[in-house]
Formats: structure tokens, C-alpha cells, sequence
């Protein structure tokens, strides 16, 4: 039989959001929530592991968890949190060290760097797209929605189009923005559930996500049109 190994380890009232893959191949990063009983506050921590030497770095949060996501250079990894007041911190991939962080109006549950890392897009309250600096939490860009069980967000390489994936009870929808202004670009629906990741393709203008059932979906991205 292959051997096993474990590289991160939680005890068992500690609940681990997304494992996301650091900037070293030997790291890992996740934010957890831990409870010790149903009337307890809760222990809200990012932790950051590196299997080459052991660390288990843990620097506490204010408030629970929502999101955490790494800059695609691998520098930084911004998690939203709090209760009552909601917040971003940006902390150091590799030191752990807080860089900045600001408050936000909303409760923001889903993340997105563009990929020059001054923006940052996010699912707010369930029912808005946003667009935020990603040093002073100024938003950008607002796009109300119907508001929706689960959400995914993407910038196109060339971080001018948003690309957003969302589910409610009436299914999935996947549309395209201008990053700028908002003009929605581009929608198709349908009655399968479970939004997953997407993936712009520039050389090719396709894009391609793949839902819960694991069947990948590629779109025409090029036109500007509706397609339904």
C-alpha cells in the first residue's frame, strides 16, 4: 500500500476553510474557525504551514473567516473576516506579517486578485459583485445581482473583464463585465446546479468552467454577445 503522509493537521472543533498552495512548494495556507461550544464566540485563525521545516505559523483573526486568497505573484494572501464589523487583511505569504488591511460595508464571501494585484473583486452579502483597491478598500465598481447560494469570480488575464459564476435555485448563470465599468458583456444559463472555477483563455477567447458534476463547459468569449 502507498504511504500516507500528514501535512496539516486540525483538531477536531476546528473547521478549515480552502487549502490554497503557497508561493514555496513547501507551504500551505488556510483559515480556520474553531468553537468550543455552541454559545462560545469562536477562535478565528489563518494558518500558514511549511512541510520543509515543520512551521506552523497561526496569527490570529477578528471575527469568522469568509475568504482567503493568495496575489497571483505569490506575495500576499488577503483574507475577509469579523462579525458585526467585516474586514480585509493582507498578510506577508511568507513572513506571516500583517501589510494592511480596511473595513468593508458588507460582508464580502468571495475573492479575487486581478492579476496586477490593485484590485480585488468579491461576492458581497450574496446579492452584489464588487470591485474594491485592494490598499484602501475604496469600491470601484458595484453589480447588483439576484442574490445567490454560492458564488465564483474571475479577472480575465488582461484583467479587463470580470468573469462571474453563480448559482441560485433557478440554476447556474455565468456572465461577463467590463472591469471597469460594469456593462455586462456576456450571459448564459442553465438548470444545472453548482457553479465551479472558471479559466479565460486568451489566446483561444474561450472560457471554460466545470460545475459539481465534473463535466467542463467551454463558451466562446470573443463575440459580445447574450447567449441563453
Amino acid at each position: 500500500p502507498e504511504e500516507r503522509t500528514t501535512v496539516a493537521r486540525f483538531d477536531a472543533k476546528e473547521k478549515p476553510g480552502p487549502l490554497l498552495a503557497g508561493p514555496r512548494p513547501s507551504q500551505l495556507i488556510a483559515a480556520t474557525f474553531r468553537k468550543e461550544s455552541a454559545d462560545a464566540n469562536g477562535e478565528s485563525t489563518l494558518r500558514m504551514w511549511d512541510l520543509a521545516d515543520g512551521t506552523d505559523r497561526r496569527i490570529p483573526l477578528n471575527g469568522k473567516p469568509n475568504a482567503v486568497q493568495l496575489s497571483h505573484d505569490g506575495r500576499m494572501v488577503v483574507v475577509s473576516h469579523g462579525s458585526g464589523e467585516h474586514w480585509c487583511s493582507f498578510f506577508d505569504s511568507i513572513s506571516g506579517e500583517l501589510m494592511h488591511e480596511f473595513q468593508t460595508d458588507v460582508e464580502v464571501t468571495e475573492l479575487y486578485f486581478s492579476h496586477d494585484g490593485k484590485r480585488l473583486a468579491g461576492m458581497a452579502d450574496w446579492s452584489e459583485f464588487i470591485v474594491l483597491d485592494s490598499q484602501t478598500g475604496e469600491r470601484l465598481l458595484t453589480i447588483p445581482t439576484t442574490p445567490v447560494r454560492s458564488a465564483y469570480l474571475a479577472f480575465s488575464a488582461s484583467d479587463d473583464r470580470l468573469l462571474t459564476h453563480s448559482t441560485n435555485a433557478g440554476g447556474s448563470t455565468f456572465q461577463v463585465y467590463d472591469a471597469a465599468t460594469g456593462q455586462q458583456l456576456l450571459s448564459a444559463h442553465h438548470k444545472g446546479s453548482g457553479p465551479a472555477r472558471n479559466r479565460f483563455i486568451p489566446e483561444t477567447q474561450q472560457l471554460i468552467s466545470c460545475g459539481i458534476t465534473g463535466v467542463p463547459i467551454i463558451r466562446d468569449g470573443g463575440p459580445i454577445r447574450d447567449q441563453k
